[in-house]
């Protein structure tokens, strides 16, 4: 399970130090990963075998994650729309049978859409 998972150093986003987007504009956090191809044991893991992806994220100096499932094995990426500031991110991946990977960090980057 996923707090069975070895703690991992977070990495950071840095806060955008550009100035406020227009009105129109809206800041996200876009995170892009790769899918895994091998178990943690070293095994080759099909596609087909990849059940989805577990997000954590936290602010620093906060001890509990708030967590985003996802659900399929295929994709590769995710916008947050929050949180804002600086926000440590990690991400793990789960089978089908519901077997986790360790949790590794994962950076963002900020874009205005």
């Amino acid at each position: 399970t996923p707090s069975d998972t070895p703690k991992v150093p977070p990495t950071e986003l840095v806060p955008d130090t550009e100035p406020a987007p227009d009105v129109d504009g809206q800041k996200v956090v876009v995170l892009e990963w790769d899918k895994p191809d091998e178990r943690e044991n070293g095994d080759y893991l099909e596609e087909s075998e990849i059940g989805g992806y577990e997000i954590r994220y936290r602010q620093p100096g906060q001890e509990d994650y708030e967590t985003v499932i996802i659900d399929d094995g295929l994709v590769e990426k995710y916008e947050f729309t929050q949180p804002a500031g600086t926000t440590e991110f990690e991400i793990a991946s789960y089978d089908t049978d519901g077997l986790y990977s360790v949790f590794i960090p994962l950076t963002g980057r900020e874009e205005v859409r």
